[in-house]
């Protein structure tokens, strides 16, 4: 994953249950601080960007939660003589709830649903962002709840497939 790549993490239903310490350290060296506090069926959203600290995140034993940031990115829109006019930015949400909350994990960009429900499945999901542009680069689910072996493919994919 390159330098500031942003990452959207929201779990859906339960992802604790075979959170290996490997992805526990994983996420707080991305900048977490309640991966290691997430419990069974605990809700949890998170965006991070590779390369600085925690950016936001929100965890709750028993309601849905969401975080949401506003995000720059530069796009040159005039050139005039020696001075560029650079403009540009997204509104991010991540929404999740645990099973007991309504099972929910989803992804929105400018108020338009990148990452959807009807696509998530239980246990950790991921979006991946370009840096420059905002656009989604990777997607993917993992189910924690089920198999440690889901924590370490997280793991591996991060390093491996996002850029």
């Amino acid at each position: 994953m390159g330098p500031g790549t942003i990452f959207l993490v929201s779990v859906k239903d339960s992802a604790s249950n075979n959170m290996t310490e490997k992805l526990k350290d994983f996420f707080a060296h991305m900048g977490s601080s309640h991966a290691n506090a997430l419990g069974f069926r605990h809700s949890w959203a998170f965006i991070g960007v590779k390369g600085q600290e925690a950016f936001t995140e929100e965890r709750s034993e028993d309601e849905p939660v969401g975080t949401g940031a506003i995000l720059g990115y530069a796009r040159k829109v005039k050139h005039y003589k020696k001075h560029t006019k650079i403009t540009g930015g997204s509104k991010i949400e991540v929404h999740s709830a645990g099973y007991n909350e309504g099972s929910i994990a989803r992804v929105l960009i400018n108020e338009k649903e990148i990452y959807a429900n009807s696509v998530a499945k239980r246990g950790i999901n991921i979006v991946a962002l370009d840096f420059e542009t905002h656009k989604k680069v990777f997607e993917a689910a993992y189910d924690t709840f089920k198999s440690a072996a889901e924590a370490d493919r997280f793991v591996a994919d991060f390093k491996e497939k996002i850029p």
